[in-house]
Formats: structure tokens, sequence, C-alpha cells
């Protein structure tokens, strides 16, 4: 007798989490190395390449077709793959896009106009494009339709108010103040309610569509994303930066509890786990965990099983057949750029150099059978095995950051868009490349007199940028910078392609006025 593929998904992996606690350590991944020591594991199933930083993925109705909207350095675009193979289907150059896209039947999509300050209809057929004004500023980041398909919102990251709208013309338009950087919406089951993850605030806002009352609801740091069970009680909500999914009950507006997703494993409990999208089918959630390369399985509360992504995983979707479609904003890895030169401007700069240009996405197809097979529990331990940097941290004896140690605060100075070759290439002894240095000594005095008072190291910490962050220029190699402990060892997500990791060592110079 065949077995549903929802009563097979929900059963396979309560079975999972029955043999997640005996799972021997997994063998650390022959995959693809990123340029801070993590490993990227190989794909089992179909994968396809996206234009960069691809946000948000929806399936069609039928299945047939998965909308992918890319929003990063190079031109917006929204991309169709057919499923489950992921052979594309069509790309479509738009003037502004963000977010998940929200399919009208089999052949239009919705998508959040970004820059354009509009909602797009898409058809995919054609190619045509149908703008509905959102207004001067507004931003929109996210798209959502009412259950009727009578009423259409933005989310307007510009300027804190979500816009309401008669579908499709477009009329009747409104505006409502809701928390600042509002990031994705959710209808209520009924279509009276629009909620509103706000980032800036870190609230769920629930707006009346009728009289435009708002209730907030304090959540988690940083919101992101939003999932609706089937019969409408329950709201889930990504908590970014505090590595949990909130749970809201949508009868009273109130915040039920939080749902930890991010590893705690040794070395690891510190680095974040980043989740930004969620996908809810048959009481199970499917979270995407950026940080971590991974999506965290959620059953009765907790996380059962993590599946290894992509580099920096955006968005997720189910097939009717139990298939996980996951978008990776990073893609499948990166690669050098040696011949990009940030001094040739105009008609003679090389195309597709600039880091930013190279580092696509990609769009794994992960099969049912894969993540649910009887040792589907070893992924976690695979997830945790990739996430090891290659470095090893030295004696705290060799270290300045430590519990009562001299340093009391660390100052991070960033330079965005530059990589360590490009600026301290050319210091002897460390691990640079000097053929590399476009801003040397004679250019960045300061730079260098730091980096020569206090010490360079043989490491570079690589992490994750969310897709609202601007990437600057990387490299397949080691970055110097100083390191320390792991209990001490301080990161910050920042605007770049790499978690910078600071750990001043003591090199046994002494240390001269610049």
């Amino acid at each position: 007798m065949r077995i549903a593929p929802s009563v097979a998904l929900k059963g396979g992996l309560v079975a999972i989490a029955a043999i997640l606690s005996c799972s021997a350590a997994a063998a650390v991944s022959q995959g693809v190395l990123l340029p801070g020591g993590w490993r990227l594991q190989e794909p089992v199933g179909p994968v396809a390449t996206t234009g960069t930083m691809p946000q948000g993925i929806t399936l069609s109705p039928d299945d047939s077709s998965l909308a992918v909207v890319e929003s990063g350095f190079n031109p917006p675009a929204l991309r169709i793959l057919g499923t489950p193979a992921l052979k594309q289907q069509k790309a479509i150059q738009l003037r502004g896009a963000f977010g998940k896209p929200v399919w009208l039947d089999g052949s239009n999509v919705l998508v959040a106009g970004g820059n354009a300050d509009a909602i797009l209809s898409v058809s995919v057929a054609s190619g045509s494009v149908t703008e509905i004004p959102t207004g001067n500023g507004t931003w929109p980041a996210a798209v959502a339709l009412s259950p009727d398909r009578s009423l259409v919102a933005a989310a307007d990251d510009g300027t804190a108010t979500v816009t309401i709208a008669t579908f499709p013309s477009g009329a009747n338009a409104r505006n409502v103040r809701v928390g600042d950087r509002p990031s994705d919406l959710a209808f209520s089951k009924d279509g009276r309610t629009l909620y509103v993850a706000a980032r800036g605030t870190s609230e769920v806002d629930a707006v009346s569509v009728a009289t435009g009352t708002v209730t907030r609801v304090k959540v988690g740091l940083h919101p992101s994303a939003l999932a609706l069970t089937t019969d409408g009680t329950t709201l889930y909500v990504t908590e970014s930066d505090d590595d949990a999914v909130g749970v809201i009950d949508t009868a009273t507006n109130k915040k039920r509890r939080d749902i930890p997703v991010g590893l705690h494993d040794g070395r690891l409990s510190g680095y974040g786990a980043s989740p930004n999208a969620i996908a809810e089918r048959k009481g199970l959630l499917y979270v995407s965990l950026g940080a971590e390369n991974a999506v965290a399985i959620v059953s009765n509360g907790r996380v059962i099983t993590r599946v290894p992504t992509g580099w920096y995983p955006t968005g997720v979707a189910l097939g009717a057949d139990g298939t996980l479609y996951v978008s990776d904003g990073k893609g499948e890895g990166t690669r050098a750029n040696p011949h990009f030169n940030p001094l040739v401007k105009g008609a003679n700069k090389p195309t597709g150099q600039y880091i930013a240009a190279t580092l696509v996405g990609s769009v794994r197809a992960i099969p049912f059978a894969d993540y649910t097979k009887p040792n589907a529990a070893s992924d976690t331990a695979a997830v945790i095995a990739n996430a090891m940097p290659t470095w090893n941290a030295p004696p705290l004896s060799q270290t300045v950051i430590r519990s009562n140690g001299p340093i009391r605060h660390v100052i991070y100075i960033i330079k965005e868009n530059r990589s360590y070759d490009e600026v301290l290439g050319d210091i002897r002894g460390a691990d640079g490349d000097p053929s590399l240095v476009w801003f040397g000594k004679q250019i960045t005095p300061n730079q260098h007199a730091i980096a020569e008072r206090y010490g360079v190291r043989r490491t570079m910490a690589g992490g994750a940028s969310s897709g609202t962050f601007k990437m600057g220029k990387a490299r397949t190699r080691r970055t110097a910078v100083t390191c320390g402990t792991p209990q001490h060892e301080h990161t910050f997500r920042i605007a770049t392609t790499q978690r910078i990791c600071i750990r001043p060592t003591i090199l046994g110079t002494r240390p001269r006025s610049f």
C-alpha cells in the first residue's frame, strides 16, 4: 500500500527525533570549502544556479514551477524553474524586486518591487509587468494577497507602513503606519487581519483591514518571516537575531512561547543561526537557518533534525511529494577574482569580476526520501561538522582576550568592499598575496600601522550576510586577522561577505606610536 507523502513526512520525521540523540558524529563533508573554513555538504538532488542573492521562493499552485526572486548586486529578476529537475523556464528582469513571490495562478506572479515603489504583477508567459504603485519612497519589501483575492498588501520598508489596496485594480489604496522596517506579511484565514513582521521594532503588528487599527505583539529580536497554519489559529515568526521561532495565538494576538532553533554544540554556540524564512506543513516547521547553512525541521516545539543546504539559505518551499526546495543566497561556494581592477572605470572596466557580481545564488531540491531516511539524524551531525572552522584557537596564555585580561573593550574598524589582500597583502610574514595589492602601505598607512603594531594571524573568518546587506569583496584566501579563544570570541554580522573576528595577540614586539 502506498503511503501518502504528507503522512509519511510527519511520521518519518517523528522517527528521526527518536534516533537523533544517539547519532554518531558525522565525518566532515568533502564538499566545498568556504573562505571561513566551513564546508558545504554535497547536494543530494538537483541544483540550479540563480542570479545574485535569491531572496524567496514559492511553488506554483500545481507544483510544476518554482518562482525565485533575485535581488542582489546584479539586476533584479524573477526566475522560473521547472520542478523537480529545476530546469530554467524563464528569467524576467524587473525594475526592482524583494522578498518572497506570490503566485496568482499558474502563469502570473506578484513580486514586491523594492526600489520601483510598486507591487509588480508579472506574466510568466509573456514577461510583461503591470505595476500597482505604493507611493514614492515606500520601497515595498514583501507582498501578500487576501484569501478571497480581493485585496493586495505591501510591506513598505521605506516608510514603515503597509499599503492595502483593491486587487487587481490597485484602487482605494491606503497606508497604515506599523513598526519600523516591515519585512513580511500574512493575511489571517478570514482576511480580516493583516499580520506584519516589523524588524526594526521587533514586533508583529496585527492590522485590522476594516479600520486600520494596529495591535502590537512584542516578539524576539528582528522578526523576518511569517507562516500561518492551515487552520489559521497559529502564526509563526522567525526571530532572526534571537535564533528562535515565536509562536503567536491569532485568537488573542498574544505570543505563547519561543522555539529555539540555534545550534548549541561546544564552539558553535556563539555563531548564531539567523532564521530568516519559514514554511509550515502538517504540523511541521521548516526553518531556513542562514548562518548555519541548514534548514531546521521542527516538530512539537523542538528541532528534530537539520538538513544541510547551500551557502546562506534564504527561502524554503515544500512540494506535494515532500521535496524540500531551498534557495541559497550565496550559492554553492565562491571563487577568486584576481582580474578585478577597482581602478579601471567606464567602458574599459571588465564585467562580472566584482565579488558581488560573481557571488551568485542557487536552489537545491532535496528529495523527501533523503531527509526522512532512517539515519537522517546524521544530517544534524553533518551540519555541526561542516560548521567547525579549520583553525584552532590559541591557548589562554597566548591571547590577551580572556577573563580578567587587559582588554576591556574592542573597537571594530570596518573597511567595506575591500579584501585583506587588496589592502594588507604586502605585509611580510603574513599569508597575503602581494600581486593582489591595490591599496598598499603608501595609500593606507594607518591600516598598515595598526596591523604592524598589533600583529596579524593566519586565519580567515567568512560569514553570511543577509540579503538586505551590501556585499563586499572577498576571495578564497585566508585573511590575516588577530584571533583569541572561543570562549571570548567576538563576532558581528556586518555589511560584508565576511564575518570579521577580532582576536588580538601579542607577538612579542613592543608597541610603537604612529
